[in-house]
């Protein structure tokens, strides 16, 4: 899948699903830019109507830490 052939849709925060494993809370830190430097996340449409995320987990924290309610996503079908 090439990702970057896929345009970036505005995604619901609320939507979006993914495993909690792993992550780093230094990535989601606010003095943190890296996370948000580094473009749209990508998901893919689940049938219930969420958003799986393969990759941006700790960019979608951050956006709902700072308050967002969408974050810009590439959707795989």
């Amino acid at each position: 899948m090439d990702w970057h052939a896929l345009p970036t849709t505005p995604v619901p925060l609320s939507r979006v699903v993914f495993p909690c494993h792993d992550l780093d809370p230094a990535h989601v830190h606010p003095v943190s830019d890296l996370v948000l430097s580094t473009g749209p996340i990508h998901v893919q449409a689940l049938l219930d109507g969420s958003f799986f995320i393969h990759d941006g987990r700790h960019r979608a924290l951050r956006a709902q830490h700072d308050g967002r309610t969408h974050i810009d996503a590439r959707i795989h079908p």
